[in-house]
């Protein structure tokens, strides 16, 4: 999975570090994906829509997400083929793939 770097509005996971005269920003794109990841695979079989698992990371972690956010990393994990979406009537809910958390550790991850 590759991460770009880009200019980023969410400002609560970026990490900022000054070395010399280089400023350095590190955006949180795949943190955010490692915890959607893992909230997913939290509920199970069962699955979970959008709101819930926004609010379940907000709340476990501290963290500051919106819903855009958390279905920015959703859209890149169901890409790879790291979570299922299945929709159940008007809402969409996001389920772990087969052996998704050992194919997301064994997958390279990119910073380009």
């Amino acid at each position: 999975m590759k991460f770009r770097k880009q200019v980023s509005f969410n400002r609560h996971d970026c990490e900022l570090s000054k070395g010399g005269k280089r400023i350095t920003v590190k955006l949180g794109t795949k943190k955010r994906c490692d915890l959607t990841l893992m909230g997913v695979l939290r509920f199970g079989a069962k699955g979970v829509n959008l709101s819930d698992l926004t609010e379940h990371l907000n709340d476990r972690f501290g963290n500051s997400y919106s819903e855009s956010d958390i279905d920015g990393a959703l859209k890149r994990l169901v890409g790879e083929g790291y979570v299922i979406k299945s929709d159940r009537g008007r809402k969409a809910f996001y389920r772990g793939a087969k052996d998704a958390l050992a194919n997301w550790r064994a997958a390279e991850k990119v910073v380009l």
